[in-house]
């Protein structure tokens, strides 16, 4: 640690070319139970909080049934995901009829609860069944119970933070 620098080290970090780009964080305590608000306003600039780059925090199903684990309390979907939104964990989801767009849907953890924001996609994130708010508008964050759309196409949030949605 010279310097005053806390974290990883260059050697620690890890990127890989699968649907997960990982990277190494301190571990943090778990964060307390609280009652989630049908809609939220992230601050942009507001980091969510690191966690272990083992610790698995939920999981999403795609579109085509492949399982993907969430390490990250920021996520990116998108046909070509890139990092101009921050870190975070970039999920590729192959999408031939383009009904996605590159970097379609942020996933966050705040506060023990998932929220999503569309990114100015072309076609639109719809949240699942039971919502008061079905297409979301863009860059408007809202909380996440499990379903959504992203142009069309269902992807299912499970958490695995001990925490309900």
């Amino acid at each position: 640690m010279a310097g005053g620098v806390c974290g990883p080290s260059p050697e620690d970090l890890t990127k890989t070319s699968t649907s997960n780009d990982l990277v190494a964080s301190p571990q943090v305590s778990p964060l307390p139970q609280a009652a989630a608000p049908a809609h939220a306003s992230i601050t942009p600039g507001i980091e969510t909080p690191a966690v272990p780059k083992s610790a698995q925090l939920a999981e999403l199903r795609l579109p085509d049934g492949a399982l993907v684990s969430l390490t990250e309390a920021t996520v990116l979907i998108g046909r070509n995901p890139s990092h101009e939104y921050g870190e975070a964990q970039l999920v590729v989801f192959g999408d031939d009829h383009r009904l996605i767009s590159a970097t379609h849907a942020m996933l966050r953890l705040h506060d023990g609860f998932w929220f999503i924001d569309d990114l100015g996609s072309t076609n639109g994130t719809t949240l699942g069944p039971g919502s008061d708010v079905p297409k979301l508008p863009p860059r408007e964050t809202h909380h996440l119970d499990g379903e959504f759309l992203l142009g069309g196409l269902p992807f299912m949030l499970t958490s695995t933070t001990g925490v309900s949605q």
